[in-house]
């Protein structure tokens, strides 16, 4: 075997492989003694047709199967020799067959990239320290009212203002044929929410209980669902009941209800509960910030599989497709980028470190993964078990959160400047 090897980017490769032609031959011989054991020609036992017929027969059928056995065997042989570990399935192409000839292809494969790796400690970041104002901590209180309120019926003839509670039966039909999900009976609405169509809520403004609307709305051009997008939808709608919210008074009682003994402690326990979830904020803002910092120091190309495989995650995240809005999939081409990119430089110094995740570690992010999708613990731990590739996920994954927060550890922040009274 022969192997060429040329450098198409820094995580590229292209290797010409040639097959010797005894390999060929051997495989060739192999084939068609193998076909013609099972052929069946006419005028000949089962078996006992010459090679010579069952060469010139059946010699696509030959030539495929040869390279479907000898491509696969040799193109790992060669990435052994070079000593390449390819990301994803090589691409075959310029196949050179011929018969009684060695046999010649070029496999194209993606390479992880090389990472030197900067100086990644000490890294300055800005901190961000946003104290919590009292006004944040009045929100904090309506937001809490708004939770422990309760929703009451309103006069039949009552109009539908903003802010109300309605709720409707309706069915929506393009050119007569119903909308995928455009039947719904007791469907709730709160006015002014942005919950449905701008159209539909605008129809609805004024009208009382027991009233029926039809109201056209017109669907999006980048709707999803292709054979309805650009088209005029018309629904029908039935207003079955009208309510408003009351809000409970904000005194001792209230905090009481909430178990707290007084509203100061109310209002201090809402200030502590704000105060831990900016702290958060901040320290996710800072990471961020890190990773750019990380990411500006290293610069390398990252494998276009590995871009392609973030994007498609990205997408799915998004319940987008490529043909969605070619803007924005450029957007978050360029983020999956930039997290394919910090996953390398990450592992790259997890390996630097010596930084592991232990199996409490790999257990205790089974947990949190799995709470996170609403099924039992257990079930969730048998599932990740019998899926080694999202075992081997999860784990990387939780080795590159280590991996940042031992980097955000060694972290310098410039220094905060007063702030103005």
């Amino acid at each position: 075997m022969k192997i060429q090897v040329k450098e198409i980017s820094s995580v590229k490769r292209s290797l010409r492989v040639e097959v010797p032609q005894e390999a060929v031959s051997h495989e060739f011989h192999h084939a068609s003694g193998h076909l013609q054991k099972d052929v069946r020609l006419s005028g000949f036992r089962p078996g006992k047709a010459p090679r010579s017929l069952i060469i010139k027969k059946y010699e696509e059928a030959i030539r495929e199967e040869v390279l479907r056995k000898l491509i696969p065997e040799y193109c790992q042989k060669a990435l052994d020799e070079v000593r390449l570990s390819p990301i994803g399935v090589p691409i075959i192409e310029n196949i050179d067959f011929k018969k009684d000839a060695p046999l010649f292809f070029t496999a194209l494969v993606d390479i992880l990239p090389e990472i030197k790796l900067a100086n990644y400690t000490g890294i300055i970041l800005s901190k961000k320290n946003i104290p919590v104002t009292q006004e944040d901590v009045e929100k904090g209180l309506a937001v809490l009212q708004d939770q422990q309120g309760y929703l009451e019926g309103l006069p039949d003839d009552h109009g539908i203002a903003l802010s109300d509670y309605v709720i409707i039966d309706f069915i929506g039909e393009v050119s007569g044929k119903a909308l995928p999900g455009g039947k719904k009976k007791d469907y709730p609405v709160e006015i002014g929410s942005k919950g449905i169509r701008p159209e539909i809520e605008a129809a609805l403004l004024g009208r009382k209980k027991g009233e029926s609307v039809s109201v056209n709305v017109s669907i999006p051009i980048d709707d999803s669902e292709k054979e309805i997008a650009g088209k005029i939808a018309q629904y029908e709608i039935d207003i079955k009941e009208i309510k408003t919210k009351r809000l409970p008074a904000l005194d001792e009682e209230f905090a009481k209800d909430l178990g707290l003994p007084s509203l100061p402690a109310l209002r201090e326990k809402v200030q502590g509960s704000l105060t831990a979830e900016r702290k958060k904020m901040e320290e996710q803002s800072e990471k961020n910030q890190l990773m750019d910092r990380l990411i500006a120091l290293h610069p390398f190309e990252a494998p276009s599989p590995m871009i392609e495989r973030e994007l498609r995650v990205l997408l799915q995240q998004m319940r987008m497709t490529v043909e969605s809005d070619k803007a924005h999939v450029a957007e978050l081409s360029a983020v999956a980028e930039n997290r394919v990119k910090g996953s390398l430089i990450l592992a790259a110094i997890a390996e630097k470190e010596k930084i592991e995740v232990s199996n409490d570690e790999l257990a205790e992010a089974i947990v949190g993964t799995t709470r996170n999708t609403g099924v039992s613990i257990e079930k969730g731990r048998k599932e990740f078990l019998k899926n080694p590739d999202a075992l081997r996920g999860l784990k990387e994954m939780t080795l590159a959160g280590k991996t940042l927060n031992w980097v955000y550890s060694t972290a310098q922040f410039e220094p905060l400047l007063p702030l103005l009274k």
